[in-house]
């Protein structure tokens, strides 16, 4: 019987294998509603939550022996894992006349993770954290006007914009020499953002004929663009410094 501590706040009592143990915190929280404001108009909700822990531990000890020499490995991990996603989705119906309809959508998505990992090979500790953040949202709408029996007018917009945006950081880099460094850095850090947006409008003509045919005639416009940047730093007696633009990226296209 042992007593066993992981994390910052954590004591647990584990009558298991302390080598080797996972454990897994997973609670999810979900919506689904639909409202009916008046005879023309109604609203849809969508609200999801869920939140991820998983905390684990591996021991191992490995022996090699050549001839007399005997060398032993001994390697402690502690590992953590968190997870969050809310995802949310409005949609929104209204009927302005009998022939005429109007859709609007609103979709927002924000999940992130944090994964940290704490080593220790031979007495040499290592520390590594990565965090990771994702903000999407999501617009329509749509007018949708019957012109008569057998034609449509359909007219729309669509936006449409996510940023992921991760950063890394490690207190053990062997690869100074690329970077021309002068020692072996305390921090080794990176931050890589990714945007996304999009614009699109849509203006249709839906024609059916007598022998249900179809014709359309449609006109659109879309305007895209994406941007990446991603900068690296280093720490050296509490120093932070911004490694020049040589490793640096920051373009959108």
């Amino acid at each position: 019987n042992q007593l066993f501590n992981y994390g910052s706040d954590f004591n647990q009592f584990l009558a298991i294998d302390l080598d080797r143990y996972k454990l897994n915190n997973d609670k999810l929280i979900s919506n689904n509603s639909i409202f009916r404001l008046n005879n023309k108009m109604k609203l849809k909700v969508i609200n999801l939550s869920n939140f991820e822990r998983i905390f684990s531990n591996t021991l191992s000890k490995t022996s090699f022996q050549f001839g007399t020499e005997i060398f032993e490995n001994i390697e402690v991990q502690n590992n953590q894992f968190k997870k969050d996603i809310f995802f949310n989705k409005l949609e929104y119906d209204y009927d302005i006349s009998k022939n005429s309809t109007l859709k609007i959508g609103f979709n927002y998505n924000w999940w992130s993770v944090n994964q940290n990992n704490q080593s220790n090979l031979n007495e040499i500790a290592s520390d590594y954290n990565s965090k990771t953040r994702n903000h999407l949202l999501d617009t329509s709408l749509l007018h949708t006007q019957k012109l008569n029996q057998k034609s449509v007018l359909l007219t729309g917009i669509r936006y449409f914009n996510q940023s992921i945006s991760n950063d890394f950081l490690t207190n053990q880099f062997f690869f100074q020499d690329l970077f021309n460094l002068a020692e072996k850095p305390d921090l080794f850090g990176q931050n890589s953002n990714n945007n996304f947006q999009f614009l699109g409008i849509l203006s249709q003509y839906v024609y059916r004929n007598s022998k249900d045919g179809v014709f359309d005639f449609s006109l659109q416009f879309t305007d895209s663009k994406q941007g990446f940047n991603n900068l690296i730093d280093v720490t050296n007696n509490e120093n932070i410094i911004i490694l020049p633009s040589l490793y640096s990226n920051n373009f959108w296209s």
